[in-house]
């Protein structure tokens, strides 16, 4: 749980850093369907130029659920964004990063990456990188929807470990995974020029 106060502690500097520099070329995000796993995440995009924009998003989920389930991560997603007419309005096109922690056990998960989930423990790390595609309708002035949709390669190393009340590691293991890397729709707000 150290790992996550860090993660948090980074994000709120990164987020003081932005909105005390240039307010005005900043926007904030919640990715929605990502709230509803349960982890609170955050996500702040700045704009560096006329079409190129940073962003930076955080899901932490620091949780204990009932009996064998267990959904605890943090995850980064790092991203530079080319947007087609002007920075954090319209489409754009990005390279983004990510990588994390988890410790997760007892669900029916639609990828493959972890087979046996359902009856054994994981314990580890991924990261990776990949590209992406996103569009934000703004309604009224400053609040808006973004959707973004990425692809590419992740390396997950974990360790595997029984359920019950004193868990056995039963193996190390290091996974490839080329896929989905990054999904979103977020609700957006945009701070406008002073």
């Amino acid at each position: 749980m150290e790992h996550l106060k860090r993660a948090g502690l980074v994000l709120l500097l990164f987020i003081g850093f932005l909105i005390g520099a240039h307010a005005q070329e900043l926007a904030i995000k919640t990715n929605l369907p990502y709230l509803l796993t349960a982890t609170p995440n955050f996500g702040a995009e700045y704009a560096v130029g006329n079409r190129v924009s940073l962003e930076l998003t955080v899901g932490v989920n620091p949780f204990k659920l009932n009996g064998e389930k267990r959904l605890r991560h943090w995850v980064v997603w790092p991203e530079v964004r080319y947007w087609k007419d002007k920075a954090l309005k319209g489409h754009f096109l990005g390279f983004h990063l990510l990588g994390g922690q988890y410790d997760l056990s007892g669900w029916d998960l639609p990828l493959e990456i972890m087979d046996g989930i359902k009856t054994t423990r994981y314990r580890g790390y991924a990261y990776g990188a990949g590209v992406s595609y996103g569009y934000i309708w703004t309604f009224k002035k400053n609040l808006g929807l973004e959707a973004t949709l990425g692809v590419g390669y992740a390396t997950f190393r974990y360790d595997l470990y029984s359920l019950g009340e004193n868990p056995v590691k039963n193996a190390d293991k290091r996974k490839g995974y080329i896929g989905p890397s990054k999904a979103a729709i977020s609700l957006t707000y945009r701070f406008d020029k002073n």
